[in-house]
């Protein structure tokens, strides 16, 4: 289940709607008593806000396709010893989606950071103090 799903799911229980009929639920209905009414709107409303601070904060080429230039280039700041985090800055991606790049490039082997974290958690490490 995707998080749309799931706050769509949420904002029909709150609005006293069973999400799989759209109809009323009954008024006996745990999800009808106040407190479990108003908690479920304050999740809903702070997990939507949350995701929009997220898309606001993300580089600006987030979600866009990557051209055959800009993957080329990638590779070449790679080869020069450019930072992981140099080369998410000036492409304006994240780390993890340079890391992804260069694994289906083949130009860095899936290792089992990859394999195991995956690339979100990888990318954390080398972004942090840790790793450098």
């Amino acid at each position: 289940m995707e998080l749309v799903e799931a706050l769509s799911i949420l904002s029909m229980l709150a609005d006293g709607k069973d999400p799989e009929t759209r109809m009323a639920l009954t008024k006996d209905s745990t999800c009808r008593k106040a407190r479990v009414v108003l908690a479920l709107h304050i999740v809903v409303k702070a997990v939507a806000t949350a995701q929009l601070d997220r898309l606001r904060q993300a580089p600006k080429n987030t979600n866009k396709y990557w051209s055959r230039g800009e993957e080329t280039m990638v590779c070449d700041e790679l080869t020069k010893g450019m930072m992981l985090a140099e080369i998410a800055k000036a492409h304006h991606r994240s780390v993890a989606s340079i890391v992804a790049r260069l694994v289906k490039l083949g130009r860095i082997a899936p290792g089992p950071a990859v394999r195991k974290r995956g690339t979100k958690e990888l990318a954390l490490m080398f972004d942090s103090p840790e790793a450098a």
